[in-house]
């Protein structure tokens, strides 16, 4: 899911945590990079347990398909509660000149 971003992000879920903490990016791309990382183990998880205990699987481009669904969803909300309550800083330019974060998400991540 990051590799059209150019962000090398860990193979081992053990070093996600600490590389996050420490990467240098936009503050919201790095929010877009957490949000990323959290919906996917959320939906490897329940993925995982729907195949357990339900004995039913999805294909894994359609749980990449839910992943992107559930961003998109919760960029917007983010987009549209910045755009209802703009900080100090944004007061004093219009918002159409600010980078959103559905802007990033489709010129970094999903293209």
């Amino acid at each position: 899911m990051f590799a059209r971003s150019g962000i090398d992000i860990p193979t081992q879920i053990a070093m996600v945590v600490p590389w996050i903490i420490s990467i240098r990016l936009d503050r919201k791309l790095k929010s877009i990079c957490k949000l990323l990382i959290q919906a996917a183990v959320y939906f490897i998880w329940k993925e995982r347990n729907s195949r357990l205990h339900n004995q039913t699987s999805k294909p894994a481009h359609s749980v990449v398909k839910d992943i992107y669904l559930l961003l998109r969803a919760k960029l917007f909300s983010l987009d549209m509660e910045l755009r209802a309550h703009p900080s100090a800083t944004q007061r004093n330019r219009p918002y159409s000149t600010t980078t959103t974060y559905l802007s990033l998400w489709f010129e970094k991540i999903q293209g």
